[in-house]
């Protein structure tokens, strides 16, 4: 009796707990906040992850530009030097065939004047012996003798033309060196850890300015401002320039001397200053230190394009990515990865971008195109960030040999920032994989245009 009621007492008791609802909604509700606790750790854990993504693209973006804007500014300033060159020789070389053409006049005055009693030649008389009596044509000789020598030997105005030569070879030279340095700078100030580029300065094919100095009599010549005209019909301003030196030749000579109706002012001639510039340019200092530099950069080949710009990788370490960020999720999803894979990303997040310089258009009123045109005496380049590469552009350099040439400074800056160098090398190995697909392929596939561009 006692036995059945104790069952029949279980019996009524699990009844009961069957039919009873409450405490449902309650388990719901745990199960829901459980969830969206899991979902809101993956949110941050990928939110930290595209901010690192973020941070390192804008520290390369900012690195290339930075480097672009260097080297335009070297650009523009080899550009001013040409300037410097170019009025230091049309200034002096205009006063060449000055004097002998004053004398060629002043000697056509004087026989003249040697009928001028009978025939009524008193002006050209009194220009023969005005000019004569106050000495000038000897002054002026010797003036000219001592420009001469001063050509020849070497004065303060060669000096100038020197040291402007030096320069203009000094920037082609280490400009790269101080845009690489300001690139490297800037990008890790923005949050990278390494930074590094192709090509390396000490490139021979690309590493220095798309420069090269011009050489040979054409090259002199074409410093001098009157033939730049004819050299370069892109720089009419020239014209102007050169009007502007021959009047303040014209201003500096002497005029009328004593009863003289015409003295050296009267009889300079623009004409003769043209041809002065073909003769400065026969001396070898001359030939040597006035020709400008010219662009080797021209046309639209991706060779152009390639010496004009740079390739910028960015890295930004965070022992995280093997360790915490990874472990999160072991408590609850089975781990289905592997990190000893060899080739993806493990402690750190990469970024590349691709900077150069660039010559507007609207700052170019050529009438020929070509690397003589007007850039070279007018300085407006300015560096841009430009797409990593251009459909259809032929990279004139595989992709592998530019990984390998930027991979060494790579290696050399992660320790100063204490990147850990084995975690650093399993991710130069995925980013030597990943920069292989710039020319469409990777290990000989194609590849989509999203990959590889």
């Amino acid at each position: 009796m006692r036995r059945e009621t104790l069952l029949q007492k279980m019996r009524d008791l699990m009844m009961r707990t069957h039919r009873d609802e409450s405490g449902a909604i309650l388990m719901l509700c745990f199960a829901a906040c459980l969830f969206l606790f899991m979902v809101s750790l993956i949110i941050f854990d990928a939110g930290a992850l595209s901010r690192d993504k973020v941070d390192v693209q804008m520290a390369a973006d900012t690195a290339g530009y930075s480097q672009a804007a260097v080297k335009a500014r070297a650009m523009n300033m080899v550009a001013f030097a040409n300037v410097g060159k170019r009025t230091i020789s049309g200034i002096r070389n205009m006063y060449y065939t000055q004097y002998p053409s004053y004398m060629s006049w002043l000697d056509g005055q004087c026989s003249r004047c040697c009928c001028g009693w009978f025939c009524g030649c008193w002006n050209a008389c009194f220009n023969c012996i005005g000019n004569w009596i106050s000495l000038v044509p000897i002054f002026e000789g010797i003036d000219y003798i001592f420009f001469i020598i001063g050509r020849i030997a070497g004065d303060t105005l060669t000096d100038h033309l020197e040291a402007l030569d030096t320069y203009q070879k000094e920037m082609v030279e280490y400009a790269p060196y101080w845009a690489l340095g300001e690139a490297v700078i800037r990008g890790v100030r923005n949050g990278a850890n390494v930074v590094t580029t192709f090509p390396m300065p000490d490139n021979t094919t690309y590493g220095k300015l798309p420069l090269k100095k011009d050489t040979g009599f054409p090259a002199a010549v074409e410093t001098c401002l009157a033939p730049t005209y004819v050299w370069n019909p892109s720089s009419p301003g020239s014209l102007l320039e050169w009007q502007r030196n021959f009047q303040e030749l014209k201003n500096n000579s002497v005029s009328s001397p004593n009863i003289a109706s015409k003295g050296p002012r009267e009889v300079v001639s623009i004409a003769n200053s043209w041809t002065g510039c073909f003769l400065g340019a026969l001396l070898p200092k001359e030939a040597e230190l006035s020709p400008p530099y010219y662009l080797t950069a021209t046309g639209d080949s991706g060779e152009a394009y390639m010496k004009k710009s740079n390739i910028i990788w960015s890295y930004r370490f965070n022992e995280d990515y093997a360790g915490q960020l990874r472990d999160n999720y072991d408590a609850v999803i089975d781990k289905d990865y592997s990190t000893n894979i060899i080739g993806l990303p493990e402690g750190g997040v990469w970024s590349m971008a691709r900077s150069e310089i660039y010559y507007k258009p609207d700052n170019d009123p050529n009438l020929f195109e070509g690397p003589h045109a007007m850039w070279m005496f007018h300085p407006s380049w300015i560096g841009k960030l430009r797409p990593v590469t251009l459909k259809n552009e032929d990279m004139p350099v595989d992709p592998s040999d530019m990984w390998s040439e930027a991979r060494g400074l790579a290696m050399k800056q992660a320790p100063l920032f204490g990147v850990d160098m084995g975690t650093m090398f399993n991710d130069l190995l995925y980013m030597e994989k990943v920069s292989r697909g710039m020319d469409g392929k990777i290990d000989g596939k194609e590849v989509l245009d999203g990959i590889a561009k």
